[in-house]
C-alpha cells in the first residue's frame, strides 16, 4: 500500500515535470537565419524577408535579425557609424557588451534612442539585430535571442 502511494506520487511528479517542459517548449519558437537557429517568444510573428533576414514583431515591437557576409562585425559597426555621421549628420554611441559567451557591439543613435543595432558573432558567423522601436527591455530581449 505504501509503495503504491510512493509510485503514484512519483508518477504525478513526472507528469508535472513533462507538462512544464512541454509548456516551456511551446512558449518559444525557433527561427533559422542563415546557418544559425535563434529562439524568440511565441507571441512574436516572424516574416522571412530572405534566407538571411527575418523580421519579428509583436504589437509595436519590431526587430530585424540578419546574417552578415563577414564574421568581422567591427567592419559593419564602423560602416554604420560612418553612414550615420556623413549621410544623416547624426552621432552614434557604441557600447561593448561582454555577456560571457559573445562579444556584442551595440549602437544607439543620439538623436533617437529607439534606433538600436546589435552586432555579434555566433558560431563563426556575423549577425546584426536592429530595431527602431527599442524600449527599456530591448537589451534583455536581444541578449535572450543571442544566447538562444
Amino acid at each position: 500500500m505504501k509503495n503504491s502511494r510512493i509510485l503514484i506520487l512519483i508518477l504525478i511528479l513526472v507528469l508535472i515535470i513533462f507538462g512544464f517542459l512541454a509548456f516551456q517548449n511551446q512558449s518559444v519558437k525557433k527561427l533559422v537565419i542563415g546557418d544559425e537557429q535563434f529562439s524568440v517568444p511565441s507571441q512574436y510573428q516572424e516574416e522571412y524577408l530572405s534566407n538571411n533576414l527575418v523580421k519579428i514583431s509583436s504589437g509595436d515591437n519590431v526587430y530585424f535579425i540578419t546574417e552578415k557576409s563577414s564574421s568581422d562585425v567591427k567592419i559593419f559597426v564602423n560602416k554604420y557609424v560612418k553612414h550615420k555621421k556623413l549621410a544623416d549628420n547624426q552621432s552614434v554611441n557604441i557600447y561593448y557588451i561582454d555577456n560571457g559567451n559573445f562579444d556584442i557591439y551595440k549602437s544607439v543613435v543620439s538623436e533617437n534612442s529607439s534606433v538600436i543595432h546589435y552586432w555579434f558573432v555566433k558560431n563563426g558567423k556575423g549577425y546584426e539585430i536592429y530595431t527602431g522601436t527599442a524600449d527599456s527591455n530591448s537589451d534583455d530581449f536581444i541578449l535572450d535571442i543571442i544566447n538562444s
